[in-house]
């Protein structure tokens, strides 16, 4: 079809009122008529440029007169509104609260009228549901019904709608909805009413900007403030009327501070007495503020507030003591690190003195007097003992034993313990070196014999040379005070720790494998230790609380005061973080409760603690309550098993596919034996048991792993845990939550978590695994023998097995 064709056809469909008509053709007409018209205006102007600016100025001058009187008009009107309302009364500040009690009515009218319609539609859903299938028509009837009473004005709830209601619709007692109207309120309605209005409630303290100190303070927010503070008896009766009075004479929309003294004081009040805070400012910086959100608080009301404020100078004087305490305890410490900090200036001066020959002779000419010179070298003993052995030397034969003999007299036992054997040596052939026989002498040399012949460590020594000094029958005070002199030895460990991490002739895993080697040592040290104090029994001597577990407690919840808290996984903190310097480089807040406990060790809300694979880091089992856990699927798997070899196979297998449990692993107990946390009571962290492991035992018949554990029967002890067994029961495979290992990045950071401290290191190459387990093995094996010979393991109650090597010696 050609494009003629289509024209011609839309046109033949075009309906026929769209064609021309005559009225159609005389618009034409009208329209090309007025469009010459133009034309010839437009050829005229052409022609007259000096005329058409003319007229155009003209009607530009007429339209400005014309606005000109329209703003005159509008500033006559303002004026006039403005002197009419000058004449008119202000109102008092008694027309101003009974004009607020009046719409606060009427909010509280609004609330109780919307109450009765939510309770009515209720009920009448209830009916429609009930007589549907007698009636169903029923719920036609209601809305001709409610339609009846929108008419004649009868409102949901009150007494003619509710008699008009129980007329149409029978079987339900609608009058105990009933509540009279407002203008015949009764006088307990009349009561309710005003109590509700004596409250402060979002509804009746709405403001729109600040009020207070350094605050816009609008008129209208500063009246709402004032009434709100007369509610809770911050403003008197008369302090409301007359700053009240003097905001409604104000004549700009914002008050000046000085007319509202008394309101910017008792929103301090509020803030100081009632509050409590350490910092107030008399200022509610808007309807967010803090102050506001509190003044609006659930069971804020005058009698409250009254309380408070009546409490606050005993909360005051407890509180200044609190930070004069404070204060007093922060210069201490100031002090105290003052004092330590030159103190180690001072050492590392001894240490770094030159060993040379002019630097001995210089001693030697100084301090002719051999009591002066064995007084200065006292120290040097221990810190620079190749200077000590080069002074002797230079010092000549009939000087040196004099030299000798009197340090050994200013040397306790203890001190000589952590002398260099080296200069040891020296210092006995000194007194052997007189060939006249003195006893003073022999008594020394017998002295230093101990000491250089010992393959004790210097930290053992201290510990056996104290044992000698006990009985067979030590009580508990004296057994309390080998325990402070063994934790004394312990805190070479730090820094060891911090050296061997950074040693570069091992690797990751192997740094936290003997690191975990060295936490079972250390926390067998403490179950030798409370053993002995408490007899193998009880280390309670409160719920939670006793020698032993105080110190775990507070050692490791960040806080120096004692928590009463389960202790499991303090024991453990203890340990790590004492003795191994852990702190939590992953960590992002404090807890009350520190970093240690079941759900913080997992990593089942916040990261504080680093596991990462590569630095010998390890974690298998449920973070948190409600994961899936893959020691619950290995239990199952051994439960459906009936073979013995077999169910052993499955457990090795997942040892080589997950993780295999080694020394110092913290491994999470399931309170109800279902290899999951429990629910916490108490705060957002999950439920739990903390235990270390000491080793995995697997042979043909069974799988075993083995603990040691704190709060387990209120004392610390050991656990055999049977992998066979899979039924939710104690010391099982369903026991087991996760299996934890630390990476080597969290060790050796700090001493205490409560203080980030720097841990001085030794050289790396300096130390060596050895050197980090012999100390505490050469101590616990010391603690054993006496233990044992003093019957201190004996108590009448068997104690767990703890290690293959107290399996006979500690029953």
């Amino acid at each position: 079809m050609c494009y003629a064709d289509k024209e011609e056809k839309t046109r033949d469909q075009i309906p026929k009122d769209k064609t021309d008509t005559p009225d159609r053709e005389k618009e034409k007409e009208i329209l090309k008529r007025e469009a010459e018209r133009m034309n010839e205006i437009r050829a005229y102007e052409l022609a007259h440029p000096e005329e058409s600016a003319r007229e155009l100025r003209e009607l530009v001058e007429q339209e400005l007169k014309q606005k000109q009187a329209r703003t005159q008009q509008e500033a006559e009107k303002a004026e006039a509104k403005r002197l009419e309302a000058e004449r008119q009364p202000k109102p008092t500040p008694e027309e101003i609260q009974a004009e607020s009690l009046v719409r606060e009515r009427a909010i509280i009218q609004r609330q109780v009228d919307a109450k009765l319609r939510i309770y009515y539609s209720k009920l009448q859903k209830d009916y429609i549901l009930r007589a549907k299938s007698k009636f169903p028509e029923v719920n036609r009837y209601f809305i001709d019904f409610d339609r009846s009473m929108i008419k004649q004005g009868f409102k949901v709830g009150y007494r003619p709608f509710v008699e008009a209601l129980e007329k149409g619709f029978g079987g339900i007692k609608w009058g105990i909805m009933i509540h009279e109207e407002e203008t015949t309120a009764s006088p307990a309605q009349e009561t309710l009413v005003e109590q509700e209005t004596k409250k402060v409630t979002p509804a009746n303290t709405q403001i729109t900007a600040g009020v207070g100190a350094d605050a816009k303070n609008l008129k209208s927010d500063v009246l709402v403030i004032q009434r709100a503070l007369l509610r809770l008896g911050l403003l008197s009766e008369s302090e409301f009327n007359t700053e009240s009075k003097a905001v409604s004479d104000t004549a700009t929309p914002s008050v000046e501070q000085e007319k509202i003294v008394k309101t910017i004081a008792a929103i301090k009040k509020f803030q100081e007495e009632v509050l409590h805070w350490k910092k107030w400012d008399g200022n509610i910086s808007g309807s967010d503020s803090e102050t506001l959100k509190e003044m609006r608080a659930e069971g804020m009301d005058c009698d409250k507030a009254q309380k408070k404020i009546a409490e606050y100078p005993a909360f005051k004087a407890k509180r200044e003591a609190e930070k004069g305490a404070a204060e007093k305890k922060k210069k201490a410490a100031e002090e105290a690190k003052q004092k330590a900090e030159e103190e180690a200036d001072r050492i590392k001066c001894i240490q770094q003195a030159p060993a040379t020959a002019e630097n001995a002779s210089k001693f030697i000419n100084d301090f002719s007097d051999v009591l002066d010179l064995a007084d200065v070298l006292k120290e040097y003993t221990r810190l620079n003992p190749a200077l000590v052995s080069l002074i002797l030397s230079e010092s000549g034969r009939t000087k040196r034993d004099n030299i000798v003999y009197a340090l050994m007299q200013r040397l306790e036992d203890a001190e000589l313990a952590s002398v260099n054997k080296d200069l040891l040596e020296d210092m006995k052939s000194a007194l052997e070196a007189w060939l006249v026989t003195n006893s003073d002498y022999s008594k020394e040399i017998e002295r230093l014999e101990r000491f250089t012949s010992t393959t004790l460590t210097p930290q053992a020594l201290l510990v056996e040379l104290k044992i000698e000094g006990l009985s067979d029958e030590a009580s508990q005070a004296e057994i309390l005070e080998l325990t402070e002199l063994v934790r004394e030895q312990l805190d070479i460990y730090p820094s060891l720790v911090k050296a061997f991490k950074a040693s570069p002739y091992f690797t990751a895993d192997e740094k936290v494998k003997v690191f975990g080697q060295v936490a079972f040592e250390a926390a067998k040290t403490e179950f030798l230790l409370g053993t002995m104090a408490y007899r193998g029994k009880k280390w309670e001597t409160e719920t939670n609380s006793g020698k032993f577990v105080d110190v775990y407690t507070t050692h490791s919840n960040g806080k120096e005061e004692k928590s009463t808290a389960a202790w499991c996984a303090k024991f453990v903190g203890y340990i790590y973080s004492d003795i191994l310097g852990a702190y939590p480089m992953k960590k992002k807040s404090e807890q009350y409760r520190g970093v240690w406990g079941g759900s913080q060790i997992s990593n089942g809300y916040e990261e504080f603690w680093d596991k990462d694979e590569k630095q010998g880091g390890k974690q298998v089992g449920q973070k948190k309550v409600g994961q899936a856990n893959l020691w619950k699927t290995l239990r199952l798997q051994v439960a459906a098993e009936t073979d013995t070899p077999k169910k052993i196979k499955l457990i090795n297998d997942f040892f080589g596919a997950h993780i295999m449990p080694q020394t110092g692993d913290i491994m999470i107990v399931s309170r109800k034996h279902n290899n999951s946390f429990s629910e916490s009571k108490h705060d957002n962290f999950d439920e739990s048991h903390t235990a270390m492991i000491e080793k995995v035992e697997i042979s043909d018949t069974g799988v075993y792993i083995y603990t040691i554990e704190g709060n387990a029967g209120d004392k610390v002890t050991g656990k055999k845990y049977d992998l066979l067994k899979t039924t939710e029961e104690a010391n099982s495979l369903a026991s087991i939550v996760n299996i934890s290992r630390f990476s080597s990045y969290n060790f050796g950071e700090s001493t205490a978590l409560r203080e980030k401290e720097e841990i001085i290191t030794a050289a790396p190459q300096e130390v060596s695994p050895d050197l980090l387990l012999l100390p505490v093995k050469q101590m616990n094996e010391l603690l054993i023998q006496y233990g044992q010979s003093s019957d201190m393991f004996m108590s009448g109650e068997t104690l767990s097995d703890i290690s293959s090597e107290l399996n006979d010696k500690v029953d």
